[in-house]
This record gives C-alpha cells, sequence and structure tokens, in this order.
C-alpha cells in the first residue's frame, strides 16, 4: 500500500526512473496504484539501456519518453549538468 500523501505527491510531479526493468514488481504495484487514479504525469522519464519493444510499448502508453542509456553514463551527464547550472547560479 502506498500511503495517500506520498501518492499525491506522485500524481503532480514529473518522474524519472532509474535503473527499473518493467520485471520489477515494485515497479509494476507503484504503476498500477497510479494508473488507477490517472495516466503518469506527462514528461516523465525512464532511463533504460536497448529497451526491449514490450518495455518501449509500455512506457510510451503510460506517458514515459525513454531515455536510451547507460544509466551510470546518464548519472555522470546529470551530475555534470546540475553542477554546471551550480556554478553559474
Amino acid at each position: 500500500m502506498i500511503p495517500a500523501p506520498l501518492l499525491a505527491r506522485w500524481r503532480n510531479s514529473k518522474l524519472l526512473f532509474l535503473g527499473y526493468s518493467l520485471r520489477d514488481w515494485n515497479l509494476r504495484v507503484i504503476l498500477r496504484r497510479l494508473h488507477r487514479s490517472r495516466r503518469l504525469p506527462i514528461h516523465s522519464w525512464a532511463v533504460l539501456l536497448n529497451p526491449e519493444n514490450a518495455e518501449e510499448q509500455f512506457w510510451s502508453r503510460n506517458n514515459v519518453e525513454i531515455l536510451n542509456s547507460p544509466l551510470a553514463d546518464f548519472i555522470e551527464g546529470l551530475t555534470a549538468e546540475l553542477q554546471g547550472r551550480r556554478l553559474n547560479g
């Protein structure tokens, strides 16, 4: 069961899924619960390397854009971007 305050916050937030597979039952439970009330927020993302066709279709149906990248590379790029923004104010 997902606590109501957390579920409410998720419904109104953009989401970034890092390292999740459709084989992960925890992810499926969370997505099923979110989907009951409405689709995932527009402009959510999932970082997956070479996703299978079924994964692409699943994420697409849930308004999630796939970023085809190794997770470590994505994290490295995200970290560099955030550090650059912090330095540039």
